[in-house]
């Protein structure tokens, strides 16, 4: 059974960074989710697949799929509907922490993180969020549609998880808790520290 994921951060010379990679650490890692080129950003065409699911897996073992509608709902009121309040307590973990994270809202540099994200660094970093996810369709770049999706949601200089996940152009989206687990558990703290800085441009 997967357990919460220890994201602590470790204390550095400059506060302000550290508090930028608490906010990086939990917005991102947790989607797996975290955050392709965006074409068009002045138009957005709507998308070919709409989220209506989100299921968190753990090897063998899948969690019942979770509604987008009823993240939203639990988003702005804290109440968990049925299903959502048995993966909360499947998985464990804390109402109050899962509804912060759903909501906080992250500052970013939307120019430096569309820049990034299509270096080196960026399709590097993109590529290993999407070890973690699948998706309904099958799409074989999982990795671009997270990417699109992000961006999408960081256009007014602001982002949080509701608003990424909104974005996500698939029906149904599958997090492998055991794949996250495994990642954070290589990342470093000053790892964490040069992502913040440069996917925030701050």
């Amino acid at each position: 059974m997967a357990t919460p994921l220890p994201l602590a951060i470790s204390p550095v010379r400059s506060s302000r960074s550290g508090r930028l990679s608490s906010r990086l650490g939990r917005l991102v890692m947790p989607l797996a989710l975290a955050a392709s080129p965006l074409l068009g950003l002045n138009w957005v065409a709507p998308p070919a697949f709409a989220l209506d699911e989100i299921q968190l897996t753990y090897g063998d073992l899948e969690a019942p799929p979770i509604s987008l509608a009823d993240l939203e709902e639990f988003a702005r009121t804290g109440i968990p509907s049925r299903d959502l309040q048995l993966v909360l307590t499947l998985m464990p973990m804390d109402e109050a922490q899962v509804r912060e994270l759903l909501t906080m809202e992250v500052p970013v540099d939307f120019d430096s993180l569309r820049q990034v994200s299509n270096s080196f660094v960026g399709q590097f970093f993109w590529r290993l969020v999407a070890t973690t996810l699948s998706m309904a369709e099958g799409s074989s770049e999982t990795w671009k549609l997270m990417q699109d999706a992000v961006l999408k949601a960081a256009a007014n200089g602001r982002i949080s998880v509701m608003d990424v996940l909104r974005n996500v152009e698939a029906t149904l989206l599958r997090i492998d808790s055991q794949r996250v687990l495994a990642i954070a558990e290589q990342i470093r703290p000053e790892d964490m520290q040069i992502f913040s800085s440069v996917f925030l441009g701050n």
